[in-house]
């Protein structure tokens, strides 16, 4: 999205100033053939797996699944309204898009399971090489190391 965001700025900017074109040529003379085509076509899949997904799972029971998941996803994927890539979702803004929450502090026994994994893998980052550790419910694990 970011991106799609720099090509429509570049435009506009080129469009008031066309001197900025050599600088903007230079910026995007760097992105292969096709790249902005394909970060469009990743954002409109990501766009419709996230509408799909909210729709036939979380918001199915709602009395219009599709115009709830459609707001949610807006809201998600509103590029401008957030300030970087691992940008955090609050519980109130979450709830304000209709997605279902329940606060973590509302079940003080999974709260306390929660941090209880997440202390263990905090301690596990900070004594070994280990960079990502995926582990499914069947023991099976994935570590990346240094």
């Amino acid at each position: 999205m970011g991106v799609l965001a720099e090509v429509e700025r570049a435009l506009e900017e080129i469009r008031k100033d066309p001197v900025k074109q050599a600088l903007y040529q230079h910026i995007f003379s760097k992105y292969p053939p096709a790249f902005v085509l394909d970060c469009e076509r990743q954002v409109m899949g990501s766009a419709e797996m996230v509408e799909r997904w909210l729709r036939e799972n979380m918001l199915a029971d709602r009395p219009d699944p599709i115009s709830a998941a459609k707001k949610a996803r807006q809201g998600l994927m509103d590029y401008e309204g957030t300030t970087e890539h691992a940008h955090h979702f609050m519980i109130d803004k979450c709830a304000e898009l209709g997605l279902e929450v329940v606060p973590l502090e509302a079940d003080q026994d999974l709260q306390e399971d929660i941090l209880s994994v997440h202390h263990a893998f905090v301690a596990t980052f900070a004594h070994t090489d280990a960079l990502k550790i995926i582990e499914n419910g069947n023991g099976q694990n994935w570590v990346v190391t240094n």
